[in-house]
């Protein structure tokens, strides 16, 4: 696979109502922060349909209130050089779209999601991260709570969550040391203490 032009999001198909299958190609450098950024393309989509607070649940859920608006989720990743071609589903839960007033339909959305998601893999292939991680900070919801994650090997990994790395990885506090789960390798992730 060579280097891409022009956008990275590749192809959005619309499977149904709520599906989508988001087919992008990534250099292989930032597939990890790029994978939370997809998070951040979705806020910025609704948010500039309508006001109102929402949160990112690392590594792929994002919330208005307690409500799960958005997951996505990997699918297949094959690398050649230095890109990777990633399949990312994403789910669009029940009444997320209908709470987005100015929304005329779906495909405006998409559009916007387009547009903003192919926008920040450009600026991470450019280099520019840290202001992302620090964008998904403002949003994260796990923030000095203590967690419980499955990795998709079924290890599980506990911890209190102290932040982000700038590829992505979230930092953990467990038995008085510091550890690093890169998003990619996460199945679930649940609050254990708050």
């Amino acid at each position: 696979m060579s280097k891409p032009l022009g956008s990275y999001v590749v192809s959005i198909n619309r499977l149904s109502k709520n599906l989508l299958k988001i087919l992008m190609v990534i250099p292989k450098s930032c597939l990890s922060i790029a994978y939370l950024c997809i998070g951040l393309a979705l806020i910025r989509s609704v948010n500039e349909c309508r006001d109102g607070y929402l949160s990112l649940r690392w590594p792929n859920e994002v919330l208005c209130g307690e409500s799960l608006m958005f997951k996505y989720t990997l699918d297949d990743v094959r690398f050649s050089n230095d890109y990777g071609e990633i399949t990312l589903t994403l789910i669009i839960y029940e009444d997320t779209l209908a709470s987005i007033p100015n929304l005329r339909d779906v495909q405006e959305f998409i559009a916007r999601f387009e547009l903003i998601l192919s926008n920040i893999l450009n600026d991470l292939r450019e280099g520019l991260r840290f202001k992302y991680i620090q964008e998904y900070m403002r949003n994260l919801t796990l923030l000095g709570e203590e967690v419980l994650i499955t990795l998709r090997d079924g290890s599980k990994i506990s911890g209190e969550v102290l932040g982000l790395k700038l590829d992505g990885s979230l930092v953990l506090l467990r038995n008085n040391k510091v550890e690093y789960v890169d998003p990619l390798k996460v199945k679930s992730i649940e609050t254990i203490w708050p």
